[in-house]
């Protein structure tokens, strides 16, 4: 479908306003010529070099045909095309500006060119300049790496930054399986390890210190699963039922991994660190430096009884570990917005609700930290702490907030961060896991995406709106979920009309028998744990086990039947009405036969306009539901497992598991009830 074309002058992007001095060149507009991608870089002298680097380069060795070939047929591309002089500079700075003949450049070289500029949309649109958000880019290259985009001013001209470094000069050039924009540098993502970036990076060098004493540092090279890529196709591609054939799995396996970062400047500034002095190009103060970080860490860490720093029992080791998460997680999905009230998905900078995600940070200690975007603020905060208005007829707007959290940037001062294997994010405070963090902060109804507890989904891009369709996920590809040979696993999302909390759900077929990690508690109490589902006729009934010894789980109760439709008799869900008694009444009925309504929090799917109908309230269809699995004791050092095994001898049914909760007593117990959000 044609689209129109549009300079990058009428930009409306998330947190960047053009200034009433920004003047719009008129050489950056172009006129439809019916070309392809091939077809416009072999006519425009300006492109010779980048013309010449694609007819050297495939995506991979053993590709019939090269990336001009491919380039040149239908398709739905997005190409960031480097000029001639980009080349050059890129080409000397790998031989030294020694004289080299471009007919004589390698393939190797050619593809680190060619294969870290284009994206493969498929079926979606290419992307145009206003398209583009800060934070990278859905769509992966060639080369299985995102792009970063920032926003900037360049001689009272907007300017749009790729990977801290390029320069789109003319964008939207519309060909016909294409976007093409020129760039004024070659893309060249960095091939260090993200412990080595963090490194790199000047006023960093506290933290990158503290990496290396706790050998952090070591755990955070990883970069790809050679063992997963020698498992068989026919066992990695393994299906159980017809529909789920054309289901894409993934190719490769990638390690991933993200460091939330404070400046040398904040230690400074809050603990009273001494700054780092450099002597010969070396920081000579170290001792004085370690001597208040380590004091500082042992008055939070309190429990800790290792002088070792290497030691996970140490104050120091505790103090980074908090700083960093085993998935590599973009700035802009570092939360999710699709389906909460209110939220029109072509609309992204026009936020409604706050949305929130819960990590698990590294190390032995169960540990979380909770990542809030407020709606009023658009800001990302860690640890962040307010009330809202979550009444009956309330808004869910925040009605005040007593812990602004840590606010993230999504870079700094020109570093980039997108390491091979990972992003570091810049913060603004001290990140500590203090006692408010469990008490208050995550002492709260924890509700998260099953896709969670599948940190490598996020890493492998798999758990993001470029990755909307359907993706089979072997049972070899996730360490915290397991499921037999007789199970097929598979993320499907981004059905008008579905019932998914974030549009996207897990779901199981065949001789259903998985189990599955939870997210940690955050202090020793009673909880109830419950698991989204919509039920359906095609669905299984399953024994439910939970407990926190894996190889022993204990069973819930009476097998769940999942078959059975919300307006019968066993569940009798009625839409909400003018009487709110007899609306508690009904929701009282529900749960003591073990449902809940949905959220009033998320809407069902829709393309056509904002998300305004909550799914507690949606009829027809799918109606979603929350089924209580669980009611007891839990502790914070233990970790916990949830089994659901298919009690049928059918294999054509399935299980859907869309999101968790996990929600103190106070919570649905307290003197005033649950919330309905």
């Amino acid at each position: 479908m044609k689209r129109l074309i549009k300079t990058a002058a009428t930009l409306f992007l998330f947190g960047f306003a053009l200034s009433c001095s920004d003047t719009v060149d008129s050489s950056d507009m172009f006129t439809f010529k019916g070309q392809t991608v091939t077809d416009y870089v072999e006519a425009d002298s300006s492109l010779s070099l980048f013309s010449h680097i694609l007819s050297k380069s495939k995506i991979k060795p053993s590709a019939n045909g090269s990336i001009a070939t491919l380039l040149s047929a239908r398709g739905n591309y997005t190409v960031f095309a480097p000029t001639n002089e980009a080349i050059r500079h890129y080409l000397d700075s790998i031989f030294g500006h020694q004289p080299y003949d471009i007919d004589t450049i390698g393939m190797e070289t050619a593809n680190k060119i060619a294969l870290n500029c284009i994206l493969d949309h498929g079926n979606a649109n290419a992307l145009m300049s206003t398209d583009f958000f800060v934070g990278a880019i859905d769509q992966s290259t060639f080369n299985d790496r995102h792009i970063l985009v920032e926003f900037d001013t360049i001689n009272s001209r907007l300017a749009i930054l790729l990977n801290n470094f390029s320069r789109i000069t003319v964008p939207d050039i519309e060909v016909t399986n294409g976007i093409i924009h020129k760039v004024d540098n070659v893309i060249s993502p960095s091939t260090a390890s993200l412990s080595s970036l963090i490194g790199q990076v000047k006023d960093m060098r506290i933290f990158s210190h503290l990496l290396e004493i706790t050998s952090w540092a070591d755990s955070l090279i990883k970069y790809r699963d050679e063992e997963y890529e020698l498992i068989p196709q026919n066992i990695r591609d393994r299906q159980v039922g017809l529909s789920w054939q054309n289901y894409e799995t993934p190719l490769h396996k990638y390690y991933g991994y993200t460091a939330f970062i404070e400046p040398d400047s904040i230690y400074v500034a809050e603990w009273g660190v001494p700054e780092p002095i450099i002597t010969n190009g070396l920081v000579s103060n170290w001792n004085e430096i370690m001597e208040v970080i380590k004091r500082k860490c042992e008055e939070t860490y309190t429990t800790a009884s290792s002088d070792d720093p290497k030691s996970q029992d140490n104050a120091i080791n505790q103090f980074v570990s908090y700083h960093l998460i085993n998935q590599r997680v973009p700035y802009n999905y570092l939360v999710h917005h699709l389906t909460e009230l209110g939220y029109f998905y072509r609309l992204p900078d026009q936020l409604t609700l706050d949305v929130w995600e819960y990590y698990p940070t590294m190390g032995r200690f169960n540990r979380m930290f909770k990542i809030t975007q407020p709606a009023k603020t658009g800001t990302l905060n860690i640890n962040r702490h307010s009330t809202y208005d979550n009444s009956f007829n309330g808004n869910y707007s925040e009605i005040s907030c007593d812990r602004e959290g840590i606010e993230i940037s999504s870079t700094h001062q020109g570093y980039t961060n997108n390491a091979l294997n990972g992003y570091f994010y810049p913060i603004n405070g001290i990140l500590l896991y203090d006692k408010d963090v469990p008490n208050v902060v995550l002492n709260e109804r924890m509700r998260y995406d099953a896709m969670a507890a599948m940190p490598e989904l996020m890493t492998n891009n798999i758990r993001h709106p470029a990755a909307r369709g359907s993706h089979n996920i072997p049972s070899m590809f996730v360490k915290d979920f397991t499921y037999t040979d007789e199970t097929q696993c598979s993320m499907i999302s981004w059905g008008e009309g579905w019932v998914n909390w974030q549009g996207d759900e897990l779901i199981f077929y065949g001789q259903v028998d998985l189990t599955f990690k939870l997210l940690p508690v955050p202090y020793d109490g009673t909880y109830e744990v419950r698991i989204g589902c919509a039920n359906l006729s095609s669905r299984i009934m399953a024994q439910i086990y939970f407990g926190s010894n894996k190889d022993n789980l204990q069973a819930m109760g009476l097998p769940v039947d999942f078959r059975i439709l919300t307006d019968s008799p066993a569940i009798d869900w009625i839409k909400d009405g003018t009487d709110q008694d007899e609306n508690k009444e009904n929701d009282k009925f529900i749960r003591n036969k073990g449902y809940m309504k949905a959220p009033k929090y998320f809407c069902r799917n829709t393309y056509s306009g904002p998300m305004l109908t909550p799914l507690r309230n949606s009829e027809g269809g799918i109606i979603s539901l929350r089924k209580v699995v669980y009611t007891g004791q839990l502790e914070s050092s233990k970790t916990y497992y949830m089994r659901i095994k298919s009690v049928l001898e059918s294999t054509a049914n399935g299980m859907d598991l869309d999101y968790i909760e996990v929600v103190p007593k106070w919570v649905y117990n307290g003197p005033t009830g649950e919330d309905i959000w």
